[in-house]
């Protein structure tokens, strides 16, 4: 009678292994959404690059009027408003102005339409992320870090290096990165504002974007460096007999 194989012995079907794969992947989506998610609502962040470029100057509002005009703008992505309609004083003519114009707003729209489909994704992959562990500690207990373990460093080679391609491009070039995402998820030139004429477009130029995307992708690959250094410990603390459950 044939030996059965390693696999089988251990009661797991390659379902499993395809699935911890997947998880992987949503486990690196999530990382990566959800440092979108924080840094582009750290307001901390916006103050310093204000600051470094003297950006108040740069958009004739007083401080306090560009800190306004910050808040509303992170307010409606988040839906907490549902306008960006606000009055602020130009400080080269003293007169009344709004924030944004028409083409800021419309543009806003789609903005915020996007920003509303990766919150819904950076969910549902945090819901699977959740229910997979469950399903595993109640159906395959005893190889729970293996099956975690294998999946996540697989998902993590496949996003891993895209990740390191994306920032490769844009610390290389910018510029055309920054114009091939706006040409990818937008389907319209509105976009294309005119720093002589629009605020928003000196408020958050090329310089904030560049470090903004940069220290969204260091920041997601530190933490997914750490969650498989975590599951390599944890592997290893089980072999150890440290923890309980065996499997290999």
């Amino acid at each position: 009678m044939p030996e059965p194989t390693a696999a089988a012995a251990a009661g797991t079907k390659p379902v499993w292994s395809v699935f911890s794969f997947i998880w992987g992947l949503c486990v690196v989506i999530f990382i990566v959404t959800s440092s979108v998610d924080f840094f582009c609502f750290f307001r901390p962040f916006y103050r310093y690059v204000y600051q470094r470029l003297n950006t108040a100057a740069t958009v004739g509002l007083s401080e306090a009027d560009l800190t306004r005009g910050t808040d509303i703008l992170l307010d409606y992505l988040k839906d907490r408003t549902d306008s960006l309609d606000l009055e602020v004083t130009d400080l080269q003519t003293g007169q009344p102005d709004q924030m944004f114009d028409e083409r800021e707003k419309a543009h806003m729209v789609d903005v915020k339409a996007l920003y509303q489909h990766m919150l819904l994704v950076k969910r549902l992959t945090g819901i699977f992320v959740l229910l997979w562990i469950g399903l595993l500690f109640w159906r395959q207990r005893e190889r729970v870090l293996t099956l975690l373990k294998k999946g996540y460093l697989k998902g993590l080679a496949v996003a891993g290096a895209a990740l390191s391609i994306l920032l490769g491009l844009a610390v290389w070039d910018f510029d055309r990165f920054w114009t091939a995402f706006h040409h990818l998820f937008f389907h319209n030139d509105l976009w294309l504002l005119d720093p002589a004429t629009e605020r928003m477009i000196n408020m958050v130029p090329s310089y904030f974007f560049n470090r903004l995307v940069i220290m969204i992708v260091v920041a997601a690959l530190l933490a997914l460096a750490l969650i498989a250094l975590l599951l390599s410990r944890l592997k290893k603390w089980q072999a150890s007999g440290r923890l309980a459950g065996g499997g290999v």
